[in-house]
């Protein structure tokens, strides 16, 4: 498992309302939903996709989301 300890302004960005029900939005909503007192756990296929989603699909909303949880993930995968 991969521990990421979020910054307020991670908190509030995870905590953004979702629309739709595509595969990043089902992401955000789980990772919002495992994210327990500043501290967000996940696995390491799940540490993987998130870097995925934010490097590989352009700029956009949800990317810049998880920009800050990706590059702590990359850190620790590296």
């Amino acid at each position: 498992m991969f521990q990421v300890r979020l910054t307020k302004d991670m908190v509030e960005r995870l905590e953004k309302p979702i629309r739709g029900q595509g595969g990043y939005q089902q992401l955000l909503r789980m990772l919002a939903s495992n994210s327990k007192a500043g501290d967000l756990s996940v696995d390491l296929s799940t540490a993987r996709k998130i870097i995925r989603y934010v490097e590989k699909y352009g700029r956009g909303g949800f990317q810049t989301r998880l920009r800050a949880v990706a590059a702590s993930l990359a850190r620790q995968i590296d």
